[in-house]
């Protein structure tokens, strides 16, 4: 019941943070994109590797244009309005043609045999396939526990999605870093008062900025860390969860950062 407590307090965070959103006053100033006469205009990514099934927007920043996709092989990777969609294993390249000129990326597309697609609401990665959906009796459409069938504070990881309504790119374009601890003290940390912030991070992953900020809290003598990820995806806000006694171990660590490469909306 303890952990079920924990596991349900931390899954609060992505409730508290999309109902402040809208009112909050911790942003930074609203950003007005101008493009600039000198702007370089560039893909995303020139290189690319996906496995089979597996989808990645491709975008073209610098311009305001009329952009015209097209893709070398459809059987292998087809492309629309900059989203790829890996089709079979093999090579193909991808063009983004403005103004006449060429901007490509080479995609590679290789099989999967070693994952599970998970689907959980409108959303959907990829695990390995050695984790199973965890039953705490608190699931809902939108938050589920998977673990590799050891303690759910050593293998454990919770993925939690909210549909915020908002139109945005990415967390960044809404969060600032300190304004985002700012909006965790008051929200949360006076709440639980035995939960410190230990530590803080950014990092891009393929569904786009990830903030990572991690938790040590006590619990009848012994120290645990919490990690929560946050990003947005198209209009989501996304919590993934992880937890560890002392040290949280590495390959929940990099099953969490793949989550994270491998989310997607499902049309």
């Amino acid at each position: 019941m303890k952990i079920l407590k924990k596991l349900c307090a931390i899954g609060t965070l992505s409730v508290v943070l999309a109902t402040s959103i809208p009112a909050t006053t911790y942003f930074g100033e609203n950003i007005t994109t101008v493009e600039a006469a000198t702007q370089t205009i560039k893909l995303n990514k020139t290189k690319l590797s996906l496995t089979v099934g597996e989808k990645f927007t491709l975008k073209l920043s610098g311009t305001k244009s009329k952009i015209t996709w097209s893709t070398s092989d459809k059987t292998i990777a087809t492309v629309s309005e900059g989203k790829v969609t890996a089709k079979k294993v093999g090579k193909a390249t991808i063009t983004a043609t403005v103004n006449k000129k060429k901007y490509t990326c080479e995609v590679t597309i290789k099989k999967d045999s070693e994952s599970q697609k998970i689907t959980v609401g409108n959303l959907s990665f990829k695990l390995p396939k050695s984790y199973k959906e965890y039953n705490l009796g608190a699931e809902q459409d939108t938050l589920k526990y998977f673990t590799t069938g050891k303690d759910v504070l050593e293998s454990g990881i919770a993925f939690y999605s909210i549909e915020t309504g908002l139109k945005v790119k990415d967390f960044t374009d809404i969060f600032s870093e300190d304004g985002f601890q700012e909006l965790m003290n008051e929200m949360v940390f006076e709440k639980t008062p035995n939960l410190s912030l230990s530590g803080t991070d950014q990092y891009k992953s393929k569904a786009g900025n990830v903030m990572i900020s991690e938790y040590s809290y006590e619990e009848d003598g012994e120290e645990y860390l919490t990690v929560v990820y946050l990003l947005i995806i198209d209009n989501y806000l996304i919590e993934i969860v992880y937890y560890g006694k002392d040290n949280v171990n590495k390959e929940v660590s990099n099953v969490a950062k793949n989550i994270c490469d491998t989310l997607q909306v499902n049309n």
